[in-house]
């Protein structure tokens, strides 16, 4: 995204003072210039200066200022003026970005099997894209259901199936292809029945696991013992001698709370 002005001033000394919206990795800041030249000291947005602020350095701001950001002072009305600037052109930028992110289409969905690097999967964008868009498009096709669940004899065959285009092979990948919108689609479906099925056993499992651990914690109530739920060794943690691996124990107790119990072997 471009930088968007949204407050100008002639300072009393001459200086022209400019602060701009700019967005970095879905953050909104602000860029100050001075006669051109950027101010890197401050606060990312602009601030009310406070009375834990005056105490707070060794030579506070003085009284008349009230709001700072990117180490320039600004006192009444101005300092008014820039939060309500600030907060008009924020809210319609994220206006902008949440409009191009529900309707921009990506130009081609690439995948290549990297050879001296690892695998890549990309959503290719115009090159005049905004970066927090690109990244809000992404979230809004779940690619990372993709890469987390579609395996390479999936890529192959869904590309021959669609006839995406081949990448040339280079000394960076060992084979890859640019998918359109047909073959993305297509492995997105099987990647997310994939992720649901994933979701519904790890559902299972926990429900099992959940049940089982209540009944153990009724059985130690019953029978007044700790009863175990899993154990499992490690590395020694160094406090026994001549000891490599511990047996960790993970015990419902009789009061209803779990315990861990370490025990070493020799």
């Amino acid at each position: 995204m471009s930088s968007l002005p949204f407050f100008t001033k002639i300072a009393q000394d001459g200086r022209k003072v400019e602060l701009f919206l700019n967005s970095y990795c879905g953050e909104w800041n602000v860029q100050a210039q001075v006669d051109g030249k950027i101010q890197w000291h401050g606060d990312d947005e602009p601030a009310r200066i406070t009375e834990a602020d005056r105490r707070r350095y060794k030579t506070p701001p003085p009284r008349e200022a009230v709001l700072g950001v990117r180490g320039l002072l600004f006192r009444e009305p101005d300092a008014t003026a820039i939060e309500e600037a600030w907060a008009r052109v924020k809210a319609e930028a994220e206006a902008a970005q949440a409009r191009a992110a529900a309707t921009l289409e990506p130009t081609g969905y690439l995948f290549e099997l990297g050879c001296d690097r690892g695998n890549t999967w990309r959503v290719l964008f115009p090159d005049d894209t905004d970066l927090d868009v690109q990244e809000k498009i992404e979230e809004r096709l779940r690619t990372d259901l993709i890469e987390k669940h579609v395996s390479l004899d999936d890529v192959r065959r869904i590309a021959e199936e669609t006839a995406a285009e081949p990448v040339e092979v280079n000394l960076g990948i060992y084979w890859g292809y640019r998918f359109d919108r047909a073959g993305f689609d297509r492995l997105l479906a099987l990647a997310i029945d994939r992720h649901a099925d994933a979701e519904l056993t790890k559902a299972v499992k926990k429900t099992a696991r959940d049940s089982d651990l209540r009944e153990k914690i009724a059985r130690a109530r019953e029978t007044g013992n700790p009863i175990a739920i899993e154990s499992w060794t490690e590395d020694c943690d160094g406090s026994a001698d001549e000891c490599s691996t511990d047996i960790i124990e993970r015990l419902a107790q009789p009061d209803g709370t779990i315990t861990t119990r370490r025990t070493h072997t020799h």
